[in-house]
């Protein structure tokens, strides 16, 4: 059997001269923002209903104002998740929120969806 290709000439690759065009970027960076920002607003009413809801019975009213009392190292195990859920909800509300606005100003600077 013969090898159809000769084994004594190095193989050699040309590479077109011609330019390549640049990929036109999409307005995907731009409507991830928006749908991030949507996901989040609708989250994050949700969650301060649930929020209310669950912490009602436990509101303080023996001062001028209701408050809540929550404290993580209650021995009420619902008190105590109160307590962890309401502020990791404004602080990840927050975190996410800044991305999302982050995001937004580099895709209206790139021009990647407004």
């Amino acid at each position: 059997m013969t090898n159809p290709l000769p084994t004594d000439e190095p193989a050699v690759l040309v590479a077109s001269d011609a330019p390549v065009p640049a990929a036109t970027p999409g307005p995907g960076l731009g409507r991830v923002a928006l749908i991030a920002a949507i996901i989040l607003a609708a989250a994050s009413v949700l969650a301060s209903v649930i929020l209310g809801l669950l912490g009602a019975p436990f509101v303080d009213r023996s001062g001028p104002a209701p408050s809540f009392a929550f404290n993580t190292t209650d021995s009420d195990p619902r008190t105590a998740l109160l307590g962890l859920l309401s502020p990791l909800h404004v602080l990840l509300g927050t975190g996410v929120g800044l991305w999302i606005i982050v995001q937004s100003i580099v895709a209206i600077s790139l021009k990647r969806g407004r």
